[in-house]
């Protein structure tokens, strides 16, 4: 990730013992007093103003609260502003602060940090599957009833790219809002794909099909690089990063909760 300095700090490459200059005359080099005293008064002085986050709608909808709840309890000084959307904001023309995404940023001039995976697989209601039984196969899902996107191409061909081919037609509801589709998961209506990372608190929402299909994508935080400077959004950053790394730690401690066959 580079050299990432606070207000006050430099980070310099090892000190060159060529020019004459003795290895045992080195002093450890002590910061400048100026350097120390603005480092002191960046960490004392209370955080304010701003500080906008952009996510997608499972993320920011489903695990984002009680993170951004923490956070406030601690910082009440800052305001946060939150975009749920699926439509990537840019960072490099400000449209947010600080980026949640699944996927690993390109861009140049952004600072990333990895703090975990999310799972993309096929989710029911126990009493979905009570009353209509789990399917087995992919040949077999396409008897019950399936929850999708609509008009959301992207979505759409990830779909047609599962090992068995499934059309916008083959959807009994359809609705390019992800929690739309959970909400309706959630209700019996029917088989539908989901994130584990939203739904795994929900102990009547299993896993179908888990052994033939399922997507992992990583999970990015992500700034500008010129946001390290401000103090309320590396705050900011630095408790998402804490949180999330938290939050994958207790998911790889999950129970698996597969419906099986009785």
């Amino acid at each position: 990730m580079g050299c990432e300095s606070w207000p006050g700090r430099s980070c310099s490459s090892a000190a060159s013992t060529s020019g004459g200059i003795s290895p045992g005359l080195i002093q450890p080099a002590s910061p400048p007093a100026a350097a120390v005293a603005a480092d002191e008064n960046w960490r004392a002085t209370e955080a304010k103003g701003v500080v906008r986050i952009t996510a997608p709608e499972i993320v920011g909808v489903e695990i984002l609260p009680p993170f951004l709840t923490d956070f406030r309890e601690k910082h009440p000084g800052i305001t946060i502003e939150l975009a749920a959307t699926n439509v990537t904001q840019n960072l490099l023309l400000r449209e947010a602060d600080i980026a949640v995404r699944l996927f690993q940023p390109s861009q140049a001039a952004l600072v990333a940090r990895k703090v975990g995976k999310a799972r993309f697989g096929l989710y029911a209601h126990r009493d979905y599957l009570k009353r209509h039984g789990t399917p087995r196969t992919m040949e077999q899902l396409r008897d019950h009833t399936l929850v999708g996107f609509d008009k959301g191409a992207i979505a759409i061909q990830a779909l047609r790219e599962m090992p068995s081919p499934v059309s916008r037609e083959a959807f009994a509801f359809r609705s390019d809002n992800v929690l739309a589709q959970q909400a309706m998961v959630r209700a019996g209506f029917g088989i539908g794909r989901g994130a584990d990372v939203a739904i795994r608190s929900d102990p009547a929402i299993v896993p179908v099909l888990a052994d033939v299909y399922g997507i992992e994508v990583d999970i990015w935080i992500v700034m500008h690089e010129d946001a390290r400077n401000s103090r309320r959004m590396r705050l900011m950053f630095d408790h998402l990063v804490k949180s999330f790394n938290a939050f994958s730690g207790r998911r790889t401690r999950m129970p698996d909760r597969t419906e099986r066959r009785r």
